[in-house]
């Protein structure tokens, strides 16, 4: 079974019902759902990179760095030059996939998406 960290650079108040869709699609669709740490969000937990660490200690196998370009950046800096865990993030800035490798994967979550 997978073990899959979620951090948000946001909070719960604007952000709860995506991070909700992304949890419930990963509980239903996986043929063996996987084990869920988070979300972590910046407005509760501060640092970035502490999460990121935190998760990463925790041995998560995928770490989806939700909410934009300074989660992302604080997981792939956590990281360093590790290949472990995948890195998964929504949208970034342009600086940011330039410093990504291949194990990296950009997804992105639209919003006619999340209505359905």
């Amino acid at each position: 079974m997978a073990k899959v960290g979620i951090m948000h650079s946001g909070s719960p108040d604007t952000a709860q019902k995506y991070i909700d869709i992304l949890t419930t699609r990963l509980q239903k669709d996986a043929k063996t759902p996987p084990t869920l740490d988070g979300p972590h969000w910046a407005s509760q937990e501060g640092s970035l990179s502490g999460m990121a660490q935190r998760l990463i200690q925790n041995n998560v196998e995928l770490l989806i760095a939700a909410g934009g370009s300074r989660s992302a950046d604080a997981a792939i800096q956590t990281r360093g030059t590790a290949n472990k865990p995948i890195i998964v993030f929504t949208s970034v800035a342009p600086y940011i996939l330039a410093s990504t490798d291949c194990s990296s994967l950009l997804i992105r979550f639209s919003i006619m998406i999340a209505r359905k």
